[in-house]
């Protein structure tokens, strides 16, 4: 699915999944470390685990870190669609996790839900792709 107008395009599973862990770095969790809390203890992801989320968080919230490549909430703020794949077990995939989850391992990585595509919620949306410069290819 491309939009004309500034390419922009739904991103495929695979390129959600290789940009949430940090491409070569293969991190867990969408965060700079991988993981859902620094070693402060503070949260890095939003997430219903403990801490008892009601709704999504504003994008530049400072609370909560910037994940991989400086994409912010891949993991915690709500699940993204991606593209539908026919090869796959999940046609349509749901990725990353919500505020929402009650288990640290809905917000992984390599979590994958398979909502059907007229599926809504206040936990569900989407995230755009657009070509990348040539030195992060």
């Amino acid at each position: 699915w491309t939009l004309e107008q500034g390419g922009l395009f739904l991103l495929t599973d695979a390129q959600w999944e290789w940009s949430a862990q940090g491409g070569k770095r293969r991190l867990k969790y969408a965060t700079r470390t991988g993981r859902l809390t620094s070693r402060s203890g503070s949260k890095l992801a939003h997430c219903s685990v403990g801490h008892r989320e009601q709704s999504t968080i504003d994008v530049d919230d400072p609370d909560y870190a910037d994940g991989p490549f400086g994409l912010r909430h891949k993991t915690g703020n709500v699940c993204e669609w991606v593209e539908r794949n026919p090869n796959e077990k999940y046609q349509y995939g749901l990725r990353g996790g919500s505020w929402g989850s009650g288990y640290p391992g809905y917000l992984r990585v390599a979590f994958r839900n398979d909502f059907v595509p007229d599926y809504r919620s206040d936990y569900v949306g989407l995230r755009v792709g657009a070509p990348a410069p040539q030195d992060l290819r």
